[in-house]
């Protein structure tokens, strides 16, 4: 099972993903949940983010954008989310024809 599975599991069927990892944690597994957070003040603001995983950069560029709210964060973000949208249709269409090919 690849990351990107699990996290797209995560935040689309996140209710069965709980499910499913409540049964595994029952079973007496240790579990452990890794985020990086970041608090940084800009433009006489202060700004908090945090990312899943261990990244003190992109942390720390979040809670500064947040903070000093620049120019171009808005399309920035509204590009990221069509990427991967875009991302995830592509892999839709790949899964789909190899299914297709399959059956």
């Amino acid at each position: 099972m690849t990351a990107a599975r699990l996290a797209a599991a995560a935040r689309v069927r996140r209710e069965r993903l709980l499910g499913l990892a409540e049964g595994v944690a029952a079973g007496g597994a240790e579990t452990e949940v890794v985020a990086t957070t970041a608090s940084a003040p800009a433009a006489g603001r202060q700004g908090w983010d945090r990312v899943t995983g261990r990244d003190e950069e992109g942390a720390l560029a979040r809670a500064l954008a947040a903070a000093g709210r620049p120019e171009g964060v808005p399309e920035l973000a509204e590009a990221a989310l069509a990427w991967e949208e875009a991302e995830r249709g592509a892999c839709l269409g790949a899964v789909a024809a190899m299914r297709a090919g399959a059956g």
